[in-house]
């Protein structure tokens, strides 16, 4: 097996959102056991093909919708503001769980 290819292919899935994690996962299990190096470029080559199309279907869908961009621009940035609302409240109760830790530690001295 190509693991460089193999690592291509892997790229190529990550700019690939019209598949659910399960299909790219389901496309990596097979690539770890497929031998054959002609298969795997010819998936690759499908995959590809696969991004040409997506991009295709992108700029049809904007064009149809122009403020169909800016609707999914401002969904990213909410994205975004929600998964660092997350995080610093996930970093205040790790703080807090230290602080209890070392009352802890001073009121058992």
């Amino acid at each position: 097996m190509n693991y460089e290819l193999v690592l291509e292919i892997e790229s190529l899935l990550n700019k690939i959102f019209i598949f659910s994690e399960e299909d790219k996962n389901g496309i990596l299990n097979r690539l770890k056991n497929e031998p054959e190096a002609d298969k795997i470029s010819k998936i690759k080559k499908i995959l590809e093909e696969t991004i040409e199309y997506q991009g295709r279907l992108i700029e049809r869908k904007i064009s149809e919708n122009p403020s169909l961009l800016e609707k999914l621009e401002d969904k990213k940035k909410e994205l975004i503001r929600e998964a660092l609302n997350k995080y610093q409240a996930m970093l205040k109760e790790d703080d807090r769980s230290k602080i209890n830790t070392i009352l802890t530690r001073i009121d058992s001295l």
